[in-house]
């Protein structure tokens, strides 16, 4: 059995795992987010302008402009970002195949939806923060209003 996240949402998170590594002054162009994932810029820009109606991710235009991410890396969870763009609808099964409803396969589908359901609560368990601890990146935030740069995540006020 496997879960089939959409490319979408797969774009979307190593996306974020890359804002959740920058520096608190840092930001990251669109573009620049394409090239290191070898998409389509255009498509790339759509997905964060998604990601930043949901609150996950900020913006900034000009000079100095990019995106970053609106919250604390600890506080966005892998759930959150596929829900987002695949909905509940994210495809598990055997062989690739996805959740059947027709009456013949009842017993076989009532335990998938049940797989499911136990994968997005992993999922709301898995932050952007656990993430990059995973890949061995770090995970920064800091809000623009601490004093002295200080990260309110690293209890360190």
């Amino acid at each position: 059995m496997a879960l089939k996240l959409s490319q979408t949402s797969e774009m979307a998170i190593n996306g974020l795992v890359e804002l959740a590594q920058l520096d608190e002054d840092e930001r990251l162009m669109a573009s620049e987010i394409a090239h290191r994932q070898n998409v389509s810029e255009s498509y790339l820009a759509k997905v964060f302008h998604k990601l930043g109606r949901a609150g996950i991710v900020a913006s900034r235009r000009g000079k100095i402009g990019g995106f970053t991410l609106a919250r604390p890396p600890a506080e966005i969870s892998v759930g959150e970002v596929v829900r987002l763009f695949d909905g509940e609808q994210a495809s598990v099964g055997a062989s690739g195949s996805a959740i059947r409803r027709s009456a013949g396969e009842a017993p076989l589908s009532e335990m998938l939806r049940d797989v499911q359901e136990r994968i997005y609560a992993i999922l709301d368990n898995v932050t952007l923060g656990d993430l990059c601890q995973k890949t061995g990146g770090h995970a920064r935030f800091v809000h623009a209003d601490e004093p002295d740069g200080e990260d309110p995540s690293s209890g360190n006020t």
